[in-house]
């Protein structure tokens, strides 16, 4: 390969790499939202991509690929996330 075609290469890499990251986080929270639930539990993309990975399929790579991002958003959002699901568990009302 000559030098411009790695560049361009290494662009596009960089860019998909960029605009998938955390991409799972952002569709499971949006998901939920769009729903009028509550986030109720923590790592949810996380906990998503461990199911979808059980039986592998062709979309394991890109799974893979996501996770560390995902990784990071949902410790970003890990306390939200923790305040929802306390707030959700005292609405619920409790079985005697």
């Amino acid at each position: 390969m000559n030098w411009p075609t790695k560049n361009i290469l290494g662009v596009f890499l960089l860019c998909a790499i960029f605009f998938t990251s955390g991409c799972a986080s952002t569709i499971l929270r949006d998901l939920v939202k769009a729903n009028g639930g509550r986030m109720d539990v923590t790592y949810p993309s996380v906990r998503y991509a461990g199911d979808s990975l059980n039986p592998p399929d062709m979309l394991t790579p890109l799974i893979l690929l996501d996770l560390p991002f995902s990784v990071a958003l949902d410790t970003v959002m890990l306390p939200f996330d923790a305040a929802n699901a306390k707030r959700s568990n005292k609405a619920k009302p409790e079985a005697d």
